[in-house]
Order: structure tokens, then C-alpha cells, then sequence
């Protein structure tokens, strides 16, 4: 499995109702009569239907950043056609919010989750995920992490 690659081997499909959750798999919970558990996931193949804890995350992003060659799961092409801005859409690339920074990220809501990955232009990258969602939960969540970062003084090697 090319996630094994980079260390991964936890991450799995998700099911669609609470039954079918994993038993290292937090239930999800929702506000205003959204029901995280209606959602049909099997249908979302790569856009929603990952579970993964932000540590697999972070290692998942590690292993297509560019920074370590080396440890890459993809070529140096890959990688800059993956992150590289379209002409229609000069915040998006092959999956990717991007900058000009250049900085690179994915968020996910759905109900019942919210999540997150950035990996920026300094090398720093990070992952939140929680087991809820609220109208701002997204920002609120983009927010605190970029506030934490912007803490660290310096990178270790």
C-alpha cells in the first residue's frame, strides 16, 4: 500500500453509519438537525471518506511536500503540478488550496467534522481534526492553528 510508504497504517474508509465506524474511530456529532450518519460516504470516494487522526495526516503531507526528496511518495513534477495554480482558478490546484506564499492547504466540513491540513512555504506543517461542526467551525479552527504556529520562534532541523 503506498501509504505505508510514509508510515501509514490506520488510515481506512469510513463506513456510513455509527455501526460501521472503527472502534479507534470518535462518533460524530452535529448541530441543527444534521445527522453526520446520513451521509452516504461510499459514494464520496477521495473528497470525504478518508478517517485519519491529524498525525496521519501531517505524516500523509510529509510524504508529498517536496522537502525531503528522498522520503517523497511522488516525483518533483508531481508535486509542483499538484500545487501549482490553474489559469481558471488562481486559489486552486489539483486538489489544493494555494497562495502565492507559497503555502498549500485542504480543509473538510461535513456534518459532524471539521478538518484540516496546511503545510506552508517555511516548511511547518499541521493538521487539526475535531468530531463536530458548527457554522464557523472551519475558520475558528483555521484561526487557532495559524495562531499557534505564529508562536513557534524557530524549526528544529
Amino acid at each position: 500500500m503506498i501509504l505505508s510508504r510514509v508510515g501509514l497504517s490506520k488510515m481506512h474508509i469510513a463506513g456510513n453509519t455509527l455501526v460501521q465506524k472503527a472502534p479507534s474511530e470518535v462518533q460524530y456529532y452535529a448541530e441543527r438537525g444534521e445527522d453526520p450518519y446520513a451521509i452516504n460516504v461510499h459514494r464520496m470516494d477521495s473528497h470525504g471518506r478518508w478517517v485519519g487522526t491529524p498525525t496521519e495526516l501531517v505524516k500523509f503531507a510529509s510524504g508529498i511536500d517536496g522537502l525531503r526528496p528522498s522520503a517523497n511518495l511522488l516525483q518533483g513534477a508531481s508535486i509542483a503540478a499538484m500545487t501549482h495554480p490553474s489559469a481558471a482558478n488562481p486559489a486552486y490546484a489539483s486538489g489544493w488550496a494555494v497562495n502565492s506564499a507559497p503555502n498549500w492547504w485542504h480543509s473538510g466540513s461535513l456534518p459532524g467534522t471539521t478538518s484540516l491540513l496546511v503545510r506552508t512555504a517555511s516548511g511547518m506543517c499541521w493538521a487539526a481534526c475535531t468530531n463536530a461542526r458548527t457554522g464557523d467551525s472551519s475558520h475558528a479552527l483555521d484561526d487557532m492553528m495559524w495562531k499557534m504556529a505564529r508562536s513557534v520562534r524557530s524549526r528544529q532541523a
